[in-house]
């Protein structure tokens, strides 16, 4: 079960346990939705491990941890 922590006003934060950290902010500059994680895979290949959407529905839709975040954005 992933447990979401709201970092500011449009900036959450999710681990789910296993390792992973993952943080949702919403860039106002350009309008889109970004989602950067933390975990074994990424630090093994060295990527940025950023993610873009311009919608929450698109972010629930891509991650399980992040199901049900756009109620809580509401």
């Amino acid at each position: 079960m992933a447990t979401i922590i709201q970092t500011g006003e449009k900036t959450f934060t999710a681990t789910n346990g296993r390792g992973t950290e993952m943080t949702l902010s919403f860039n106002e500059n350009v309008g889109y939705w970004q989602v950067m994680s933390d975990n074994a895979a990424r630090r093994a290949y060295r990527s940025l491990g950023v993610k873009t959407f311009w919608s929450l529905a698109e972010v629930e839709k891509s991650y399980k941890t992040w199901r049900g975040i756009s109620q809580l954005v509401g």
